[in-house]
């Protein structure tokens, strides 16, 4: 991860990237670059804005796609609580969101048989 931000008029080319490396299957590389764009996009526009919650959303799936449960159970229950406060718990992406969550959190952990 860069030490410093990049600049914002770059951070959509660089988003392009961290979805092809996605797509691609380098999910270490992916969850990198999102990581990147969150702390970037946060800091130009707010946790708040569109570009921040996309990446987070795509961090979320990048991680679980890797299997890293834990890291992603927290990007989506965050990413959650900040899309109902914004959308509604109605809204698609919410639905979407708490679907998600749903999942990186129902993974990882002790079946319980009783």
């Amino acid at each position: 991860m860069a030490l410093f931000p990049r600049k914002e008029n770059s951070l959509p080319e660089h988003f392009e990237r961290a979805q092809d490396e996605f797509l691609n299957g380098d999910l270490e590389d992916a969850i990198r670059l999102f990581k990147g764009l969150v702390r970037d996009w946060t800091l130009y526009r707010g946790a708040d804005s569109e570009w921040a919650q996309v990446s987070r959303h795509c961090l979320g799936e990048a991680l679980i796609q890797a299997k890293q449960w834990s890291e992603a159970e927290v990007v989506f229950a965050v990413l959650l609580v900040d899309r109902v406060r914004i959308l509604g718990p109605e809204d698609p992406l919410s639905i979407s969101t708490r679907r998600l969550y749903s999942i990186a959190e129902g993974h990882g952990r002790p079946v319980k048989f009783c």
